[in-house]
């Protein structure tokens, strides 16, 4: 995927330490959920330097999302509504967008 690239560098080039930062600073957001597991395997496979990722989608546990975002994930892959929802939540699922600084929108023609 050819976003992945410059996304890793973007990441890699922030002046704020990965550890201080809060929330991700990559957003891709897809139209499907097979779409965004696609992703979030191609991301694993090309992650380096500890950056980490976590993908949430429509019918997912939140639990695997709560367990990444404690550990404040660089990359964050999944569809808009349930992205939307984590931003707007008020309990322990809570996407933190401040730093967001590097927005993918995938198959953005659908």
């Amino acid at each position: 995927l050819a976003f992945l690239l410059p996304a890793f560098i973007h990441i890699e080039g922030q002046p704020k330490p990965r550890e201080k930062r809060q929330g991700p600073t990559v957003l891709i957001l897809s139209p499907t959920r097979e779409l965004a597991i696609q992703i979030q395997n191609e991301v694993q496979k090309y992650t380096y330097h500890d950056i980490d990722s976590v993908v949430c989608y429509g019918g997912a546990d939140g639990l695997k999302f709560i367990n990444c975002q404690r550990k404040s994930s660089s990359i964050v892959v999944g569809q808009p509504g349930r992205i939307q929802a984590f931003a707007k939540h008020s309990g322990s699922i809570k996407l933190n967008r401040s730093n967001v600084s590097y927005l993918v929108l995938d198959e953005a023609d659908r």
